[in-house]
């Protein structure tokens, strides 16, 4: 499975890359969050699912808000079914 990982705003410093590619196999979010933060542990102040619950984390695959798929759970396939060719994870800010 590939997956691009694309990175926005704080996270690009945290991680030192804009884009992570993942080549390991992995069936949800749940699993390639765990995984980049085992590839980049600085993004463990980020990348968690009490930030994503919250809102302070969008997480998009494909596009879509992981928030009206399965959350934490949205299955990540490839092959026939679905190529998912990238994950953005956006780091929401406010402003006033």
């Amino acid at each position: 499975m590939a997956i691009e990982v694309r990175l926005f705003g704080e996270l690009v410093r945290a991680a030192g890359a804009k884009e992570i590619p993942i080549d390991e196999p992995i069936e949800t979010v749940r699993d390639l969050i765990e995984l980049l933060l085992r590839k980049r542990p600085n993004l463990s102040s980020f990348l968690s699912e009490e930030n994503v619950r919250s809102g302070r984390l969008i997480i998009l695959v494909n596009g879509h808000s992981i928030k009206m798929i399965d959350g934490m759970e949205t299955r990540l396939l490839s092959g026939d079914v679905i190529s998912i060719e990238r994950i953005e994870i956006l780091q929401t800010v406010g402003g006033g």
